[in-house]
């Protein structure tokens, strides 16, 4: 756990040992187990910050990462950049549209005032008339069962609808990603029937195509707890991501955008980001001001 602990907050760093990182996580089964269970803590985090913005605020009694003993440093520096401004709003009903929106590097979380709650991803915008909810970026839903007052969200004519559960939903123009962590929603791209989607399961529609597959409990929504995780998903998707959660623009050249990328990157500056994953790809990594594009062979 300590080994865990570190690696938790050394990648986040610009010098992050990529190479070491994976060598620690394939020496024993435990060592993915235990990383995982880290990103789990900081991500439970930004669901209780409310209580633990209450204990900064003490001026008598320091925060619990703090405490000598408690927890190393490190991940109390990563813990307490990860706390989320929380708004409570009305319950989703009534004629009127409210929209909110997050910054790159910024998350919000919306508690309404009927039970559902969304965790905005940085580089989010969702807005809400009633329940019809309307989502361009990423976030995560806690829906509590109600089945006489479903929950619909709709982006990039793709539906989803819950009556009860908590799942991730990622779209940009290049796509549509949800994996459920529990319950079921029905995912209906446009023009074709809605798909069942349980617990442990994910989806991904790319204009007329779906894929669907596999998640494990600990992949949805790891960007909570400072991760970005794929299985097979298109390079441009990977890039917009990057976009998305480090600010600036990452593009995919035309013919390298469809590529899968399967693995996890730490989420930190874009620079890094994408020439971590251009290593991995072993595509090059070119800067231009605001714009790193990636394609190309780099020779590796």
């Amino acid at each position: 756990m300590r080994e865990a602990v570190a690696w938790h907050a050394l990648l986040s760093r610009a010098d992050a040992d990529w190479d070491g990182f994976t060598a620690w996580l394939e020496a024993d089964p435990a060592n993915q187990q235990a990383y995982d269970t880290v990103a789990l803590t900081d991500a439970l985090v930004d669901e209780h910050h409310d209580t633990l913005a209450g204990l900064l605020a003490a001026p008598a009694r320091s925060p619990w990462w703090r405490r000598r003993g408690v927890i190393s440093g490190a991940l109390g520096g990563a813990i307490a950049a990860s706390l989320t401004a929380l708004l409570v709003v009305p319950a989703l009903r009534g004629p009127e549209t409210q929209s909110w929106r997050t910054g790159a590097g910024e998350s919000r979380t919306i508690a309404f005032a009927d039970g559902a709650e969304a965790t905005l991803a940085p580089g989010t915008k969702l807005a809400a008339t009633g329940s019809m909810l309307t989502l361009d970026g990423t976030a995560f839903f806690a829906i509590r069962h109600d089945p006489s007052r479903p929950v619909t969200i709709t982006a990039n004519g793709v539906t989803v609808s819950d009556v009860g559960t908590r799942f991730d939903m990622a779209a940009d123009k290049d796509g549509v990603r949800v994996a459920v962590a529990e319950g079921e929603v029905a995912v209906a791209p446009a023009g074709q029937a809605a798909i069942a989607l349980a617990a442990g399961h994910r989806v991904l529609v790319a204009g007329s195509r779906v894929e669907t597959g596999l998640t494990a409990a600990g992949d949805v929504a790891p960007w909570r707890g400072g991760r970005l995780v794929y299985d097979r998903v298109p390079l441009s998707l990977v890039a917009a991501d990057i976009a998305r959660y480090a600010g600036g623009r990452v593009t995919v050249d035309p013919g390298d955008a469809g590529r899968r990328f399967s693995g996890a990157m730490a989420i930190g500056d874009r620079v890094t980001m994408a020439r971590s994953l251009a290593v991995l790809m072993g595509l090059d990594a070119k800067v231009d001001g605001d714009k790193v594009v990636l394609g190309g062979s780099s020779g590796r």
